[in-house]
């Protein structure tokens, strides 16, 4: 679909419907005032009467023309968030992260092995571009999805073709996003269905409260009966006694019924985007014994109706909202135990839905999260599917072939191929300033959390095992605790390390950036050789980017280690970089070059731009 001439179409069709709705504003206005007139020359032509039918017809008529303007202002409202999540559709294609809402924050662990290197949750981050969760446990599911630091190849399988499964059917996932927001209170807020499981799952008496309902109707009926028969004179007024009976054993329930009206409408609009949602998912109709068919199995058992869990509770709702009206309230709660029967009721749907809740939601949350990624997938068509392979698997341990950055613009993309013969690599990437060296490190490391989660891959082609991933790239200081830059990045490397020689069965890729940058030029060199010799020894992957060109020279002594390069030209006076990864060491630096560019000083003899 080009988005761009399906957003102008739906414009189109929103400048229709506002016309439209404009003319109705105007016919209900002339209605109005047609119908005033009409009232008046009845009453002088032909009095009351006929001035009443005129009144009756003329205002019939201004309610049928606002229950078609109603519903039309309502397909204006549709409309205008079905464009909207188009626009966030097209905004996600091209990165156009003001027009994207910002994520709900996402706390991780400053020792996770990679959440903070790597941009994976915040603004501007995976989770920003991906995000169309409308529940906080969908958004929580994803970003689970994307953080996990030991990935397991089976769950991912399985992940994947759910994933596939789910792409072609965009309206599907927009429509379960335009349910979510009809049915919300609060557009555009994320609800908790945690606090809902919680809620739900709260255990509560329901038995010996439906004793006392039996008991107290029973002890209504007496009264309305004995009362009956006193005022026709069949029997003494006995019905006081039991009245007075019936108020003392009610009253007894009156401090726990208080909280009864809201926690019945919240429990209703919590519900209500839920059953909706589920309502458009189990309505669809998958292919018999296909993923998504099983996956959403649960939404078919006998008597596991969301829709209607929504609707029970709604009448229960609706019933507890005459609390407010204290006289309707009084009146029906004399007759009968009115609210002490609703509140029962209340627990019996609350004791169903804690049957089937938790199954409810965990579909809800794990389609969330696949058509987070499945959106991503079927926005690139370019993207694919990695291929995960076991341990035991002949061939390379990684191979990348048209990799690129997934949260750079497809237009600004630069792809790169790699190949990665056999654990105990050490890829050693050396280049200019503003070359892309980071920026590989990171294509790396985000692509195999989109692979592990179960998505696609900015790539033409990826072929992985599984690895425990561990990054050392965007290391700082911190004044509060007293830690300078350098000792921060050995803390971090030194966990690293740590991770790494850990017996585990899955090994460990490792991306370092600049390694040992904050301190000297002679121990920088002689750390980062012994850093090297240590990654070198293990089972593993590992790639570094450096300054140091004298690093490269251990590609001739250290088995396994092997140089990669970015380089850079000047072109009109200007650096002009082209971001190819290139095998063996960087032939040049750019230093100077920049110094010189921007008018500072250098050394006589370095070539002048």
């Amino acid at each position: 679909m080009n988005l761009d001439r399906y957003l102008a179409r739906l414009d189109r069709r929103a400048d229709a419907l506002t016309a439209r709705s404009s003319r109705f504003s105007r016919v209900r206005l002339a209605i109005v005032g047609v119908g005033t007139v009409a009232v008046i020359i009845a009453a002088q032509a032909d009095g009351r009467d006929l001035a009443w039918y005129t009144g009756f017809a003329f205002a019939a008529l201004f309610m049928a023309a606002a229950v078609v303007h109603g519903r039309l202002e309502r397909g204006r409202a549709r409309l205008g968030e079905w464009r909207a999540i188009k626009a966030r559709h097209h905004a996600r294609r091209q990165r156009d992260w003001a027009a994207l809402p910002l994520p709900p924050t996402s706390p991780v662990p400053p020792d996770h092995p990679f959440a903070v290197d790597l941009r994976v949750v915040g603004a501007r981050s995976l989770q920003h571009l991906m995000d169309t969760s409308v529940s906080e446990g969908g958004h929580r599911r994803l970003v689970a999805w994307l953080l996990q630091p030991v990935p397991d190849r089976a769950q991912t399988l399985a992940r994947q073709a759910k994933v596939r499964a789910l792409i072609p059917l965009q309206r599907l996932r927009d429509k379960m996003a335009l349910a979510a927001w009809e049915a919300a209170r609060d557009a555009g807020a994320r609800w908790d269905t945690q606090r809902l499981l919680r809620w739900v799952s709260r255990d509560e008496e329901v038995d010996r409260l439906r004793r006392h309902v039996i008991g107290l109707t029973v002890l209504a009926l007496v009264t309305l009966g004995l009362l009956g028969a006193w005022l026709l004179g069949e029997a003494p007024g006995l019905w006081g006694v039991t009245f007075v009976l019936y108020l003392v054993v009610y009253g007894r329930w009156f401090e726990d019924l208080k909280t009864f009206f809201d926690e019945a409408q919240e429990l209703e609009m919590s519900l209500r985007p839920l059953g909706a949602v589920l309502g458009v998912l189990k309505a669809h109709r998958f292919a018999s014994g296909s993923v998504l068919a099983d996956h959403v199995a649960p939404l078919h058992t006998a008597g596991a109706d969301p829709e209607a869990a929504v609707r029970r509770v709604g009448r229960v709702a609706g019933a507890a909202a005459l609390q407010a009206n204290a006289f309707l309230s009084a009146l029906l709660n004399t007759l009968g135990p009115w609210t002490l029967y609703f509140a029962y009721r209340l627990r019996v749907e609350k004791r169903h839905l804690r049957q089937y809740l938790p199954g409810w939601l965990e579909v809800w949350h794990d389609v969330e999260a696949l058509s987070a990624l499945a959106n991503l997938a079927a926005l690139h068509p370019e993207a694919a599917f990695p291929e995960i392979v076991e341990a035991e698997a002949e061939g390379s341990v990684l191979t990348a072939e048209g990799i690129g950055h997934p949260l750079l613009p497809p237009v600004e993309r630069v792809d790169n191929t790699d190949r990665v013969d056999a654990l105990g690599t050490v890829t050693i990437i050396t280049g200019s300033n503003m070359s892309g060296k980071s920026t590989y490190l990171r294509t790396l490391g985000l692509n195999l959390c989109l692979a592990y989660a179960g998505g696609p891959v900015m790539a033409q082609a990826l072929r992985v095992r599984p690895f425990r991933l561990f990054t050392c790239l965007n290391v700082s200081d911190s004044v509060s605790d007293g830690i300078s830059y350098f000792y921060a990045e050995v803390k971090r490397l030194q966990a690293l390390l740590t991770s790494l020689r850990t017996v585990h069965p899955i090994p460990q890729l490792s991306l370092i950036d600049e390694i040992f940058r904050g301190t000297n030029n002679r121990e920088r060199l002689l750390g980062s050789q012994a850093y090297v010799e240590a990654l070198a020894a293990e089972a593993a992957v590992a790639y570094i980017s450096t300054h140091d060109l004298e690093l490269v020279e251990l590609e001739t002594g250290l088995p396994g280690v092997r140089n990669l390069h970015f380089r850079e030209d000047v072109a009109g006076g200007r650096m002009v970089f082209d971001y190819r990864l290139r095998s063996g060491p960087c032939p040049t630096t750019n230093a100077l070059k920049i110094m010189a560019l921007e008018g500072l000083p250098v050394p006589d003899g370095v070539a002048k731009p």
